[in-house]
């Protein structure tokens, strides 16, 4: 069996392989990995997976794994279970990460649009809190503040302000530089006047007034001159 699927992994960037056939082979080997039947070791067939696919099949990959992330609840699995299926996932986005962290300029890119995907895993709340911020601050410096469910990942802030409230910041502060086309802020404009109005309110302005005053002169400077009322002297 372990033959026959490198095969396939290796076949991956054929163009007589549909995109459907590729897919299936993504989803057959994430569900081997959260359930322990592969790793990440070096001569994985998940390590292989990720060198040989190709940049839609990889992010396919991750998206698949971040539905699965909110189907979760619906599984009929004992919590140990889930708890492990969380945390082999959460080893994997590691991997990804620091896979992506250190190629260099060039090679860089080919990452983007799998890191790109977090934003699913972000918003599923299954993820260990404090892990999950830091990784999707993390994230956003990679991809420079662009991710896909960028308004619900600002919704999914609200519920982090009281504990981390400085990675909020620079997550938002992440996203409004990345946010070329507008849609983000345009969308979320009311969201993020509320989560700055709570942390402003409940947070000493000695530890937020840097991060936020950047934040706020970022949205200023995008034509959102309502914002100016948040800047900390």
């Amino acid at each position: 069996m372990r033959s026959y699927y490198e095969s396939a992994i290796r076949k991956l960037d054929s163009p007589r392989i549909s995109s459907r056939a590729k897919e299936g082979l993504a989803d057959h080997l994430m569900v081997a990995y959260l359930w322990e039947k592969e790793d990440l070791s070096d001569d994985s067939l998940v390590r292989l997976f990720f060198e040989k696919a190709t940049s839609e099949t990889r992010e396919y990959a991750l998206w698949f794994i971040g539905r699965q992330l909110e189907e979760l609840p619906k599984m009929n699995i004992e919590q140990q279970e889930q708890e492990l299926f969380i945390k082999r996932a959460m080893e994997l986005w590691k991997w990804r990460l620091e896979e992506a962290d250190r190629a260099d300029s060039q090679t860089r890119s080919r990452f983007m649009d799998e890191l790109e995907k977090f934003g699913i895993w972000f918003v599923s709340e299954h993820l260990d809190r404090a892990w999950a911020i830091s990784q999707l601050v993390k994230t956003l410096e990679l991809t420079e503040g662009r991710m896909e469910h960028g308004y619900s990942v600002i919704e999914a802030l609200r519920s982090y302000v009281d504990e981390n409230y400085i990675d909020v910041l620079k997550v938002l502060s992440l996203f409004v530089k990345g946010d070329r086309e507008g849609w983000i802020v345009m969308s979320s404009r009311d969201k993020i006047k509320d989560i700055l109005k709570s942390i402003i309110s409940n947070h000493p302005r000695h530890e937020i007034k840097g991060i936020s005053n950047e934040l706020v002169n970022n949205l200023t400077k995008k034509g959102y001159h309502e914002f100016a009322e948040f800047f900390i002297r």
